[in-house]
């Protein structure tokens, strides 16, 4: 027959290992929720980081659609440019030509 004092004892250390593993139990499971909360954290910046490239590339595509625009721009300025030029060229001939014959009609 064991003594009170071994009783008292192995009860003891039982109640002890039973507290050790549901310390055990509670720290697993905690450790469980941070990673469940990690994996939904990174769910979540993997969504962000998406939206973000998919913003981006909607804005390459409207910079390339503006570039694109301003280079036409610019080539149809260039050709009226250049169709305004000749005209100055051509009116400033007729100005030549109309101050030549007013000379000419003075002259004679």
């Amino acid at each position: 027959m064991k003594t009170a004092f071994a009783q008292i004892r192995e009860v003891h250390t039982e109640a002890q290992e039973t507290n050790s593993q549901q310390n055990e139990r509670e720290m697993m499971a905690e450790f469980k929720n941070e990673l469940v909360q990690i994996k939904e954290s990174q769910a979540g910046t993997q969504e962000g980081l998406a939206e973000f490239k998919q913003e981006l590339a909607q804005i390459r595509e409207v910079q390339t659609e503006a570039q694109d625009t301003l280079k036409n721009s610019l080539g149809n300025l260039r050709e009226e440019q250049a169709h305004i030029k000749e005209d100055m060229k051509n009116q400033l001939n007729r100005v030549e030509e109309l101050l030549q014959n007013l000379l000419n009609q003075q002259a004679s």
